[in-house]
């Protein structure tokens, strides 16, 4: 039994987000190695027991990670279906992240 699947034309816009969403993600990792660097955090030290910035930009980083998947799968079975709305949806989710992640980069108190 063959299973053919008719993909959108603007199924483009959705990997366009999900490329998006992986230079996102080493945007993140960078900050976090430059980060290391300036603070002089050593590996393989994941958290500092000194510095709250850096603890909360790597919890950034993790954090992202931690939902990468889930969200690539939504975002890609999504745009099966819908795909220009999942690429928007990307796009505002990448934009709130990008929102959580200077914010709570700053590691001040709220």
């Amino acid at each position: 039994m063959a299973l053919n699947i008719a993909i959108d034309e603007d199924y483009g816009y959705v990997i366009i987000v999900g490329i998006l969403s992986m230079l996102f993600g080493y945007g993140l990792g960078a900050n976090v190695f430059f980060a290391r660097k300036r603070f002089g955090i050593k590996y393989p030290i994941m958290y500092s027991e000194t510095n709250l910035q850096f603890n909360c930009m790597q919890r950034v980083y993790a954090n992202y990670l931690e939902m990468f998947p889930t969200y690539l799968v939504l975002l890609f079975c999504g745009g099966l279906t819908h795909p220009f709305y999942c690429a928007i949806a990307g796009i505002i989710y990448l934009l709130g992240r990008m929102v959580y992640s200077i914010g709570y980069s700053t590691g001040g108190k709220i």
